[in-house]
């Protein structure tokens, strides 16, 4: 409530700030109101267009054609990150268009790997977890192990969500070999 209050209170301050609006879409969606979010995020892409974080949070709030369109903004304004990717393919992993999915999550993978060596503060995990799961799905046990193995790499990297991710990537494993 409190991260609302005042990221409703900074767009309040400078209703042209972009990146309050960002802030604000991005409390509003961890807070369940994802239609304000939504609205939040396009403000701030309609105030502030070139700044691809506030396309990423679009991404990040929104679904479908949406996140799609946001996720390839985000890639044109800066190309090679593998959060974006990410989105575009959870749109169509639900979309069942797994074609699609494999093309992103692959250029998504490379993208992955290639930030170990990088400093950055949107380091990317669980893009070799999705890659796994999909191509699991399609009956690839072998190949979704393999993936797997890599998205375990990241674990002792630092980011955020890396032992969250890790643990999700055991149980992939185990299901596997439940099969």
């Amino acid at each position: 409530r409190q991260a609302v209050h005042h990221a409703r209170e900074g767009c309040r301050l400078d209703p042209s700030s972009g990146e309050a609006w960002s802030t604000l879409a991005f409390v509003l969606h961890r807070s369940s109101s994802a239609a304000e979010a939504i609205a939040a995020a396009r403000k701030a892409v309609t105030l502030d267009g070139g700044n691809w974080h506030h396309h990423l949070r679009l991404a990040f709030v929104s679904w479908g054609e949406e996140r799609l369109r946001a996720a390839h903004r985000v890639l044109t304004l800066c190309p090679g990150l593998a959060l974006a990717h990410w989105f575009a393919a959870t749109v169509f992993v639900a979309r069942q268009a797994f074609d699609a999915a494999t093309e992103q999550l692959r250029i998504g993978c490379a993208s992955q790997d290639a930030q170990r060596t990088e400093s950055g503060r949107f380091k990317a995990v669980g893009l070799h977890l999705l890659l796994g799961l999909v191509l699991a799905a399609r009956g690839d046990e072998g190949a979704a192990l393999d993936e797997f193995t890599r998205e375990l790499e990241f674990e002792g990297d630092g980011q955020l969500y890396a032992r969250e991710c890790a643990a999700n990537t055991w149980y992939a494993i185990g299901a596997i070999h439940l099969l």
